[in-house]
């Protein structure tokens, strides 16, 4: 943008300027050569500026490739550099906080950097995902659907284990869960065969079942979600139901939006 800007100004700065001859006016020699003074002015200013955007953009260029080049890191071994990479490849870590964590494990006892690579070596080949609910489990079933204190009756659809975990923080469910592994979105090309619906219509249809709870994103793929398990339910004498959406605890009135407040309004419920 700002060559486009540099190169129009470039192209004004050498075009011919108008004749002011040609308007059939009479022009006093005087007036002739202040008429010229004021075109070499102005494509002098035509000029400046065409060499300001042109520095700007320079400057532009320069800023980009350094900051492309900030994560590049000349290390002293190859066996660094490597563990560097390695580690640069988790979310929310670069080169250089990759750099400081192999920093710190080359710095520890040789029992605690083991400890640590046999932990990561155990969640790659010993962690399985239940063969019921598909939450991730050391065994084929997971302790949630083993244990005898949950209510087999009542399944709780999240999208993936992190959900279970939040849910599981409150303290205020004893039901069971079904993880789906995503939701509906057709325009990344995932639809209901995609991810772990048919497994929860078995689920349903196999055992005694109350209550389906709904505990997926308040977002398009989430609704979709939600209102095709619905519809799939419909026939069922199960009752389905949803997490309540509003205003979060704390929360202002004048700082939620309209969508959240509406919704709020219509999930109120009775307090006398």
């Amino acid at each position: 943008m700002v060559l486009l800007v540099g190169v129009t100004r470039f192209e004004l700065a050498t075009t011919r300027p108008p004749d002011v001859y040609s308007t059939g006016l009479s022009y006093t020699p005087f007036f002739k050569r202040s008429a010229k003074v004021h075109c070499l002015l102005k494509n002098s200013i035509y000029y400046f500026e065409f060499l300001f955007f042109l520095w700007h953009a320079l400057h532009c260029i320069h800023v980009f490739l350094l900051s492309e080049n900030l994560n590049y890191l000349n290390l002293p071994s190859k066996i660094l550099e490597q563990a560097v990479n390695e580690l640069s490849q988790f979310p929310g870590i670069g080169k250089k906080t990759a750099l400081r964590m192999v920093i710190h494990l080359m710095k520890q006892p040789e029992e605690s950097v083991g400890s640590l690579a046999k932990a990561i070596i155990n969640l790659k080949t010993n962690l399985q995902f239940c063969s019921i609910c598909h939450n991730v489990s050391e065994t084929d079933t997971c302790d949630i659907c083993k244990s005898v204190n949950r209510n087999k009756r009542i399944i709780c659809v999240v999208k993936d284990f992190q959900d279970c975990i939040s849910i599981e923080s409150t303290g205020h469910y004893n039901g069971t869960y079904h993880v789906l592994n995503g939701l509906v979105s057709p325009l990344d090309g995932i639809g209901p065969e995609e991810i772990n619906i048919a497994s929860l219509l078995k689920r349903v249809n196999e055992n005694e079942t109350d209550e389906v709870i709904l505990a997926l994103s308040a977002t398009m793929e989430g609704d979709t979600t939600s209102f095709y398990i619905t519809k799939k339910l419909k026939d069922k004498s199960i009752k389905v139901s949803q997490i309540s959406r509003g205003i979060s605890i704390g929360g202002e009135l004048e700082f939620a939006d309209e969508i959240t407040l509406g919704r709020s309004l219509l999930s109120r419920i009775q307090v006398s």
